[in-house]
């Protein structure tokens, strides 16, 4: 077969849909997460639609960058001409706006624990206090604790460069020395923090912060170390010496006298 006989699959598509007896239109489909949402006459209404709903989420800080979380595609071709599937450009709005996750409650029973509860909606314990402010271990029949969050049909991340000061610790240097008892110590230089800058890229979806990736690291003061000398002298001991008289306090002392029996 010659090349100019051969079609590619979407040329063969269109012209088997161009031949078939339904009503079809020259549209722009467009997709979100390779699914598809609907087609809408003019690319550049449905492309406006999105430029919208991203415009509104940025800011105008330096160094951030928005972007939706969800891959977004828009594939021109013929599609059937019919409501549920070309949408005006309001219609798809209202549909990027809306949610495709409610948020989810679960009524506590008798016999539950967080660490159940959390566990039976594929969470961890921590991400389930994290989504119930303020909750603790005890819990009581008929609280009602938030097990799933709401979630936008369409999510905005936001990319922001930031800069944060962390301090360096200073280490600690010992010098042996025998001009000093055991168990002595004397600090002779006073130790330094130091400090560094740390540049982190932090990621936002729909405004709460989903992840943080640490981009440099760069000392901006050394730390000083402190010094310190630690004594190795051993003490001395001392013992008594002399007669068994001189280590009796003389206050305790006292003489032995013979004295006679008196005969009859």
């Amino acid at each position: 077969v010659s090349i100019d006989q051969l079609t590619d699959a979407n040329t063969m598509s269109d012209k088997l849909i161009e031949h078939s007896s339904s009503k079809i239109t020259n549209a722009c489909g467009v997709y979100v997460d390779g699914q598809f949402v609907c087609a809408v006459k003019n690319e550049t209404d449905a492309v406006s639609v999105f430029d919208k709903i991203l415009n509104e989420k940025k800011t105008n800080e330096a160094n951030t960058i928005a972007d939706f979380v969800e891959e977004v595609n828009y594939v021109q071709g013929l599609y059937p001409d019919n409501e549920k599937t070309v949408w005006d450009a309001e219609r798809l709005e209202q549909k990027l706006r809306s949610k495709k996750a409610e948020a989810v409650y679960y009524t506590v029973k008798e016999g539950d624990t967080v660490s159940g509860i959390a566990q039976a909606n594929d969470l961890t314990t921590k991400e389930l206090m994290g989504m119930n402010s303020g909750l603790t271990e005890t819990i009581h029949v008929g609280d009602q604790l938030l097990v799933s969050n709401e979630v936008n049909y369409l999510r905005v991340k936001i990319m922001k460069t930031v800069q944060r000061t962390e301090e360096i610790p200073y280490e600690t240097e010992e010098t042996k020395t025998s001009s000093m008892y055991v168990g002595r110590t004397k600090t002779v230089q006073e130790g330094v923090n130091g400090e560094r800058q740390i540049t982190e890229l932090v990621t936002y979806v729909d405004n709460v912060a989903v992840s943080t990736k640490q981009v440099s690291d760069k000392s901006r003061e050394k730390p000083g170390a402190q010094k310190v000398n630690v004594g190795t002298k051993s003490k001395s001991s001392y013992s008594s010496k002399g007669s068994s008289s001189d280590t009796v306090p003389p206050h305790r002392q006292f003489i032995m006298a013979v004295v006679p029996y008196p005969q009859s």
